[in-house]
C-alpha cells in the first residue's frame, strides 16, 4: 500500500471540490458587487455606493480564500510525512530491500 500516492489522491479530488465550491460562491459574490458597482455609477445613487466599490474590487481576498486552504493542506501533509519519515529504522528498510531482491532472484530461476 503507497500511503504518499493515497493521500496525495485524497488531497487532489478535495482540492478540486474546494475550488468548485467557493468558486462558484466566489463568483456569484463578485457578480453581486458587479451589479452594485454598475447601479452605482448613476448620479444620485445612495451612500452605500462608496462601500460596495470598495469591496467589489477585492478580487485578491476571494482568490487568497480559494488557493490559500488546500495549500496549507498540502505543505501540512509533506511536513508530517516528512517527520514521520525520521521516525523509521534505516535497517528495516534494508531489510525489505533485501528480501525483494532475493525474491525477484527466486523467480528467475523457477
Amino acid at each position: 500500500m503507497n500511503w504518499t500516492k493515497g493521500f496525495f489522491r485524497i488531497w487532489l479530488v478535495g482540492t478540486i471540490g474546494w475550488f468548485l465550491v467557493t468558486g462558484i460562491t466566489g463568483a456569484h459574490e463578485i457578480a453581486i458587487a458587479a451589479a452594485y458597482v454598475r447601479d452605482c455609477t448613476f448620479p444620485g445613487s445612495g451612500p452605500w455606493c462608496e462601500y460596495m466599490a470598495e469591496g467589489a474590487t477585492n478580487f485578491r481576498a476571494v482568490l487568497f480564500i480559494i488557493v490559500l486552504p488546500p495549500l496549507v493542506v498540502l505543505t501540512t501533509g509533506v511536513a508530517l510525512f516528512w517527520v514521520a519519515r525520521g521516525f523509521k529504522n534505516p535497517q528495516s528498510e534494508q531489510r525489505s530491500g533485501q528480501a525483494v531482491r532475493l525474491d525477484q532472484d527466486s523467480r528467475g530461476h523457477l
